[in-house]
């Protein structure tokens, strides 16, 4: 779950920096658990660094429970150069095509 958590914060990020958000693909996911979080208490992402390249976008960041770091981590999201499959008609009718069979 801490790292389900990571992983859409620092994608949800590196979005951000974008002209046009969207969804990114994560390349890779490095996490480190340094303590455990309390039952009951709130925990929340913070982001260290963002940085976005041509084709890469990379952050870091901790997930915090109070003041108490419980986790680290670092990922790298590919940005695609398309809007998605799913984002006109031909892309539907593509696909439709490939599950249908």
């Amino acid at each position: 779950a801490l790292m389900t958590l990571a992983d859409i914060a620092a994608a949800s990020t590196v979005s951000s920096q974008l002209e046009a958000p969207r969804g990114l693909p994560t390349v890779s996911l490095s996490f480190d658990f340094i303590a455990p979080g309390r039952k009951g208490n709130w925990l929340q992402t913070h982001t260290d660094h963002v940085e976005t390249k041509r084709r890469f976008g990379f952050c870091s960041g901790v997930i915090r429970d109070g003041d108490n770091v419980i986790a680290r981590y670092s990922g790298t999201f590919y940005i695609p150069d398309h809007q998605g499959v799913w984002k006109d008609d031909a892309g539907r009718a593509a696909a439709a095509k490939i599950f249908s069979a």
